[in-house]
């Protein structure tokens, strides 16, 4: 399972973004965190969280989407 997450503030420009993996019996395969600098709206903000989440999940060798 891969889970993803984005913050993204107007007022402050702060955005960040995080993914986790784990596996079925909920354990943490991996992990990753990230304040993203050029991302200019909260839109853009979590579709880079799906793409990271995307490139872990293929990192860690997974092959099996729902």
């Amino acid at each position: 399972m891969v889970n993803v997450d984005a913050m993204f503030d107007a007022n402050s420009r702060t955005r960040s973004a995080g993914v986790i993996t784990r596996d079925a019996g909920e354990g943490c395969i991996e992990a990753n965190h990230g304040f993203l600098v050029h991302v200019v709206d909260a839109t853009m903000t979590e579709a880079y969280a799906l793409k990271t989440g995307l490139q872990l999940a293929e990192h860690i060798g997974s092959n099996s989407f729902i």
